[in-house]
């Protein structure tokens, strides 16, 4: 297991590795052994930094029906007040990975962090949501009882954010049909930054890159989309409470796992999968616009399958 140090939000520069062993006791009659199950961990000082875990992420303008309808029943205050209640960004997770596996005697995660990326056309840096990532190796945990840091990167999208991190990889050479790869998949989303590049940004889109445990970030720094979003996030949580305090969700549901024999990696995280109505096509029911929508949330999950 993996977790991040980070619990007063001043930054960090640890995580922790634990471990059971001795489960295999569990299996005694009665339990009778199971005294010799055994709970332990490690701590890795001076890896990559992190910062702002959950922090919120932008995305590009659009239409926002819920907001609109939030601003009309007098929500939203300004002189004079806006006709929509203003969104309040996407959470790009809380201060832990959000998921971890195992492969190639290796443990994969990943968490949210804030980036500084530097251009030389700009004065000052952009600030977004990006990711650190570890690999640790387990080999000489089997062998020695400790773990070792095979590598360590960041992934930050120019010019946009990412969040929820998730990272999977497939099996060695000659074993279950994989070569060793490996991905990471996030919700990718943005306003283009301070030059509006990428024509002002990302809906929130499923996105993922490919890796490897040597790699030191993404291979041929690419991101993949693989379902572009539609219109920008719309739910409650973005209005809830408006001028009062509001706490923007998103799904908690970045996953990927290797399907042994196939060589690839399925993966899954949310999106925005339809654009938008107006107007009166909008309502505060089940099945509105056009049925592409719930009135109080418009996120939709995408899954896909990948050979690294």
């Amino acid at each position: 297991m993996l977790e991040s140090l980070d619990f007063y939000g001043l930054g960090d520069d640890r995580i922790a590795v634990f471990d059971w062993t001795g489960l295999s006791n569990l299996n005694s009659p009665n339990c009778s052994k199971c005294g010799g199950i055994q709970f332990g961990g490690q701590l890795f000082n001076g890896v990559l930094s992190y910062y702002g875990e959950g922090a919120l992420a932008e995305e590009k303008n659009g239409p926002i029906p819920l907001g609109d309808e939030c601003g009309a029943a007098g929500l939203s205050t300004g002189n004079p007040p806006p006709v929509s209640c203003p969104e309040g960004g996407i959470a790009t997770n809380g201060d832990d990975f959000t998921e971890v596996s195992q492969a190639q005697n290796q443990i994969w995660g990943s968490i949210s962090t804030e980036i500084n990326q530097t251009y030389s056309s700009e004065a000052t840096p952009e600030l977004h949501q990006g990711a650190a990532y570890w690999v640790i190796g387990t080999s000489t945990f089997d062998t020695y009882g400790y773990f070792t840091l095979t590598t360590q990167g960041y992934v930050s999208p120019k010019h946009e954010d990412l969040s929820f991190p998730g990272m999977a990889a497939e099996g060695l050479s000659n074993q279950d049909g994989g070569n060793g790869g490996a991905i990471m998949t996030f919700t990718l989303s943005g306003d283009g930054g301070p030059t509006g590049a990428h024509k002002g940004g990302f809906y929130p889109s499923t996105a993922y890159g490919r890796l490897t445990s040597f790699s030191t970030g993404l291979m041929g720094s690419v991101v993949n989309i693989v379902d572009l979003g539609q219109s920008p996030h719309d739910g409650f949580t973005e209005y809830q409470g408006y001028p009062g305090p509001m706490r923007p969700r998103w799904g908690d549901y970045s996953a990927a796992v290797y399907l042994p024999g196939t060589g690839g990696i399925f993966f899954a995280n949310n999106y925005i999968q339809y654009k938008d109505c107006t107007g009166a096509e909008f309502t505060l029911g089940l099945g509105t616009c056009d049925g592409t929508r719930d009135g109080y949330a418009n996120w939709g999950t995408s899954v896909n399958f990948v050979i690294p």
